[in-house]
């Protein structure tokens, strides 16, 4: 008997799981989820931007921010138009001079987004502090 060295090759496979995202299709019921606005409180002065950053389910090209007081008086509405698209994170930026003449509080805000078809959705009602 002899020590001879062979070689040999072994082929091993493993198998290797990733997640990948990809755009979903739009889906016939519009929503938009993980709403959530940046920085709360708000101050005008200092911050230069409101961020609104949102997931819509299917594309979105309008929409608009209601701002009430605490008394539920409405003061101001805010448009905001462009492309969103569903199933990604769409980020808007607001200019923080259109808060500048609202004084110290608490204020209750809600967003209206109209679809591409013309479907609208309010979501419901949260807060936001005013801070100078």
């Amino acid at each position: 008997m002899t020590n001879t060295i062979t070689p040999s090759i072994t082929q091993t496979f493993t198998m290797v799981f990733t997640w990948t995202p990809t755009i979903v299709p739009t889906k016939e019921v519009f929503d938009v989820t993980d709403i959530i606005i940046y920085p709360n409180p708000l101050k005008p002065g200092y911050w230069n931007e409101l961020n609104i950053r949102f997931i819509p389910t299917q594309n979105c090209s309008k929409i608009t921010m209601v701002i009430y007081t605490n008394s539920f008086r409405k003061i101001k509405e805010i448009h905001l138009t462009g492309n969103y698209t569903a199933g990604l994170n769409n980020n808007e930026k607001i200019n923080s001079r259109l808060f500048r003449h609202m004084a110290n509080g608490i204020y209750y805000y809600y967003f209206i987004f109209e679809s591409e078809n013309g479907q609208k959705l309010r979501v419901r009602p949260e807060e936001l502090v005013i801070l100078k």
